[in-house]
């Protein structure tokens, strides 16, 4: 879901469409097509509004195709690989990516070179890598050492480097999910502040998830959490806003960071319980300060609340 000023859009994965709506909710337009052809799109894993163009990231086909505003096919840039880790392991497509621009984006690198993510210009083929990891870089993929991760209570390895991005013009923010650090970078790659907004209702958090975890997979079944102390993250010109995971019932909690990192507010929406399985985890906020918005993917509806509350 994302915001503009008089409208929200939204990926419709049941129509393979996005679609805009106006701030009652009334459809204004959509746009998109599946399919393996030119401007079609296996599956909607990214939407962004450009100056002049819409981008859509497709994962299963890997590529990036842009729009303009009447909703029709310009382009397709297509990636045969990674480009932060061209030779991962399968399936070697970056699942989280954030677009400065149609060329421009922000891909985790899993701390490869000791990073935490990096700055990938698709277009001229360079590479920044940025941040300092959290954990070693892991090359592979070893389902065994995972459980056996598990099993111990312990996060994997493969865990310890799991992150957040967004951006504005201002700078790039980055949330660790298993310390709970946010950092705000230039747009030229240095750090400009960090702090560790890691809340008191997410007290033990980590640990319930491990022995649940753990539980889990002596049983049998897959393990059912990600160890990550966010859901969701969206910036504007005025700072980053941060959807906090907590275990449920408790209510949707969202931690704001102003622009410059001097000032740092605690928003909790008492009508909206941020349960455990995860269904308020898309979240966005107005450009110009007024609202909030949360999409209940389960049942296809979106809530709108103060913002600032």
């Amino acid at each position: 879901i994302k915001a503009e000023t008089g409208a929200l859009y939204f990926t419709d994965n049941s129509f393979d469409r996005v679609t805009k709506v106006d701030m009652d909710g009334e459809k204004l337009f959509s746009f998109g097509s599946k399919g393996r052809g030119p401007g079609e799109f296996q599956s909607l894993s990214g939407f962004w509004k450009f100056e002049d163009r819409y981008l859509i990231y497709d994962f299963n086909g890997f590529k990036f195709i842009t729009y303009d505003f009447n909703g029709d096919p310009v382009s397709d840039i297509s990636v045969d690989a990674n480009p932060v880790n061209p030779e991962g392991f399968p399936p070697n497509i970056p699942l989280t990516v954030e677009a400065i621009s149609p060329h421009l984006l922000l891909i985790p690198s899993r701390g490869r070179n000791n990073s935490l993510f990096a700055k990938a210009d698709i277009k001229n083929d360079s590479l920044l890598f940025l941040g300092s990891a959290v954990g070693d870089f892991v090359e592979s993929y070893d389902r065994d050492e995972i459980q056996q991760s598990h099993l111990r209570g312990e996060i994997p390895e493969i865990f310890a480097n799991f992150m957040m991005l967004s951006h504005s013009s201002n700078g790039i923010y980055a949330f660790q999910q298993t310390t709970g650090i946010l950092e705000k970078y230039s747009h030229s790659g240095e750090l400009i502040w960090e702090m560790n907004i890691k809340h008191p209702v997410q007290e033990g958090m980590l640990s319930h998830f491990a022995d649940e975890n753990r539980e889990s997979v002596r049983s049998g079944e897959p393990a059912l959490h990600l160890y990550n102390y966010a859901k969701a993250m969206d910036a504007n010109e005025e700072g980053v806003a941060v959807l906090l995971n907590t275990l449920e019932k408790n209510k949707a909690t969202v931690i704001w960071v102003s622009d410059d990192g001097e000032n740092l507010a605690e928003i909790i929406y008492q009508g909206i319980e941020n349960d455990l399985i995860g269904r308020f985890n898309t979240f966005t906020i107005s450009p110009e300060d007024s609202r909030a918005w949360f999409l209940n993917q389960r049942d296809g509806e979106i809530y709108s609340a103060d913002w600032p509350l």
